[in-house]
């Protein structure tokens, strides 16, 4: 009796399994590949929301630490620093105009009281830059700088410093809030530490932008 041509039942079964294990084996790769990138990502971004990462850590500066304030007459060290809200932030962005440098802390109390002031006042003396620098984080609880500025609607550019304060050191931050006036040709024009008034700080803005005129 003529038979149709079969493939053994036992052969068959064979490269079945066969290949139902190279599927298998092909399958559990690209799970185990899926589950490496996931977790880097979800690593990176634990890294970004602690403060990780080259956020804070990449900053650079033309002078040394200083163990005083900066003199009138002295010229503000070349900076640069992670911005607040993204991007870098450093002297570069006041290079050639009048401008009031801000170091603060997001967790000093007078920090908290005068930075909404400059909010309040810099609109009204728009030939005047204000940057920012972030310094001192997490050595005190308090607020995130970026939660500050969000609450209280401050766009002002704002370097972070390092952990070590190399920014703050460098400009001989005493105590804060430490804020410069700062004159077109990138010199020290007057200073303050401390809280100050909407007036006073007004008053600063103000004899500053006459110097330019």
């Amino acid at each position: 009796m003529a038979r149709a041509a079969t493939h053994p039942i036992g052969h068959g079964t064979a490269r079945g399994r066969g290949r139902a294990l190279s599927a298998g084996f092909w399958i559990g790769i690209g799970v185990a590949v899926v589950a490496v990138v996931v977790l880097a990502v979800v690593l990176a971004n634990v890294s970004s929301s602690n403060g990780g990462g080259s956020r804070t850590s990449s900053v650079s500066v033309s002078g040394p630490a200083r163990s005083s304030m900066l003199q009138t007459g002295d010229k503000v060290p070349a900076f640069s620093g992670p911005g607040l809200t993204g991007g870098r932030v450093g002297s570069a962005q006041f290079a050639g105009h009048p401008a009031v440098l801000e170091i603060w802390a997001p967790w000093c109390p007078h920090c908290q009281a005068e930075l909404p002031i400059m909010g309040q006042v810099a609109p009204q003396f728009p030939g005047v830059e204000v940057v920012m620098i972030e310094t001192a984080m997490g050595q005190e609880p308090g607020p995130s700088g970026e939660g500050f500025f969000a609450q209280h609607h401050l766009t002002f550019p704002s370097a972070v410093d390092d952990a070590n304060g190399t920014l703050a050191a460098a400009m001989g931050v005493q105590g804060f809030p430490t804020v410069y006036f700062v004159g077109s040709d990138g010199r020290v024009v007057d200073s303050f530490t401390g809280e100050a008034s909407a007036p006073a700080i007004a008053g600063k803005f103000r004899e500053l932008q006459s110097l330019e005129q």
